[in-house]
């Protein structure tokens, strides 16, 4: 049966400083074989907020250094790379781990404060290699670093 929590989402992102975003509801019309629920079928919620918090434990310290200017491009872009692969859930990998193997950066200008933005994008996904190219931007959109990462899928 869904839950109206909508104030208690938007609370929470409020908390958590999010101030534009979209809230689904979605409701089951019939279950599953068995009365399992296909949302919960669909979504390993438990799965997903472990993983979450293992995100937040890992890259929170990272961010508040980034806000306080202490994080140079090479670490950025590094750190970026790692969020893209947790946010596209396995990174392309069959158990979900990859290595680095080579990375070029070519930092344009240097920053001193503001938000910086890395936005990966996969150039080639095969069975055991990935190439992503990644665009750093300040908060006024200049690019400010342009790299490739190599990666191998652990297999």
């Amino acid at each position: 049966m869904p839950h109206d929590r909508v104030d208690a989402v938007v609370e929470q992102l409020q908390d958590l400083d999010v101030h534009d975003a979209v809230v689904f509801r979605a409701t089951d019309l019939t279950d599953l074989p068995g009365g399992r629920s296909r949302l919960a079928s669909a979504w390993d919620l438990d799965t997903l907020a472990s993983g979450y918090e293992d995100y937040v434990d890992r890259y929170g310290p990272l961010a508040e250094r980034a806000a306080r200017g202490e994080v140079r491009p090479a670490e950025a872009l590094v750190a970026s790379t790692g969020a893209l692969l947790w946010l596209t859930g396995d990174g392309g990998s069959p158990d979900g781990h990859v290595v680095g193997i080579a990375n070029h950066t070519d930092f344009l200008r240097s920053v001193s404060g503001g938000v910086l933005t890395a936005t990966g994008v996969p150039v080639h996904r095969g069975r055991t290699l990935q190439l992503w190219e990644v665009d750093i931007v300040d908060d006024r959109d200049s690019r400010v670093a342009h790299g490739s990462v190599r990666l191998m899928n652990r297999v």
